[in-house]
């Protein structure tokens, strides 16, 4: 939430005389910071961090923002009441009503502050008013989506209008994709500094405690629906499931440069993206880590995130490997073979069980089985000061 973007994925800025130009420095607003979709998973995390952290990040004023304020105040505002932020904290302003489906509540919300923090997925679905609010306001703008097609949509359209305005749109910012991306960044700096060049990273990412975030796994939920039904709808010729939706002409926003269309990974990365993607997502032996490995469940996502600050910042043509953390790998486990063998076997049974009919029912039955006390933990611990 620093005045300085961390370099990650779509950064758009102005020069002047080869500075960077902040337009947080003009703004005239009440707040600094607005939490969108505060009654979700991550809404209520950011909620936290800038109640308990936000003073000590050089935050002045924020507020949380949700269709439904009563939901908002139950749930997290009369929770935070009885405990004090301390001095690294700052208690939040009016919290402010905003519906995804209602634009000029969106674009009420953007007027009032300098940066939104969208956590209100999934953003095929419910995150596009809010950056084209955010262009409009000349507001910058963050979310935590890892819909990859999605923020290439939306660079295509609203990134240069928003590049003129001074408007930065950042996506990916969630804590799945920063770590990997910042993390091979610095190791890239860091060599670069020493006068060399980073040629290949592997990083190994897991996690401790803590629940899944049902916005997440609802995203995860709608793209297998949807790959199912294209899927189903090819193999019976049309009869069964569901044609693939043809993207409709985007006559409100046209193209408004010539040329071969944007991608999110520039061109000049895109195959050694594809090389990267396919053996990140193949069990093998890290010779960097004396290993065997799994592929990391983020890694389709992160690996784009990954390579296209590579690319802007100079550090393309790496050989990038993410893997999953946390399994053993001693002499006992033969060196994590035999639990990448049993990984294998169980992403083998799992590529069997999607396809069949209600497979994505009994995930979200099993998600509303023991989600939700392990949710209840994590929360406690983001209100007893976001520890």
């Amino acid at each position: 939430f620093g005045s300085r973007v961390l370099p990650n994925i779509f950064y758009r800025c102005v020069f002047v005389r080869g500075r960077a130009l902040d337009p947080c420095a003009a703004m005239q607003r009440d707040l600094d910071i607005v939490v969108f979709g505060a009654t979700g998973d991550t809404g209520v995390s950011a909620c936290c961090c800038l109640y308990f952290k936000g003073k000590k990040l050089g935050i002045s004023s924020w507020a949380p923002a949700a269709r439904n304020l009563g939901k908002l105040k139950s749930d997290l505002l009369d929770r935070l009441a009885d405990r004090e932020p301390g001095e690294d904290g700052l208690a939040p302003s009016e919290p402010i009503q905003a519906d995804s489906g209602d634009y000029e509540s969106l674009l009420r919300m953007c007027k009032r502050t300098k940066c939104v923090v969208a956590c209100a997925g999934p953003f095929a679905q419910y995150g596009e008013g809010v950056i084209k609010a955010c262009v409009e306001a000349g507001t910058h703008y963050v979310d935590v989506t890892g819909e990859v097609p999605w923020v290439e949509k939306m660079e295509r359209k609203y990134g240069e209008e928003a590049e003129k305005k001074g408007v930065t749109l950042v996506s990916m910012a969630g804590y799945d994709s920063v770590p990997p991306d910042l993390s091979t960044f610095l190791a890239a700096k860091g060599m670069r500094d020493e006068g060399e060049a980073l040629q290949r990273f592997d990083i190994f990412c897991g996690g401790g405690g803590g629940a899944m975030p049902s916005g997440t796994i609802n995203t995860l939920v709608h793209g297998v629906d949807e790959a199912k039904g294209q899927f189903w709808n090819k193999v019976s010729f049309g009869m069964l499931g569901t044609p693939a939706r043809r993207p409709r002409t985007e006559e409100s926003q046209p193209a408004t440069t010539s040329g071969p269309r944007k991608t999110y990974v520039p061109q000049t990365e895109s195959a050694n993206l594809g090389s990267n993607l396919i053996w990140s997502m193949c069990p093998g032996y890290s010779s960097l880590a004396g290993q065997f490995c799994l592929p990391h469940f983020m890694a389709p996502i992160n690996i784009n995130v990954v390579h296209r600050t590579a690319a802007q910042e100079g550090y393309g043509g790496l050989v990038y490997r993410e893997r999953m953390a946390g399994l053993p790998n001693g002499l006992m486990s033969l060196y994590g073979l035999v639990p990448t063998i049993c990984g294998v076997a169980g992403g083998l049974l799992m590529a069997l069980f999607l396809p069949l009919p209600y497979s994505t029912s009994a995930i979200v039955k099993l998600r509303d089985t023991f989600n939700p006390a392990l949710m209840a933990s994590a929360r406690k611990l983001m209100l007893d000061g976001f520890k």
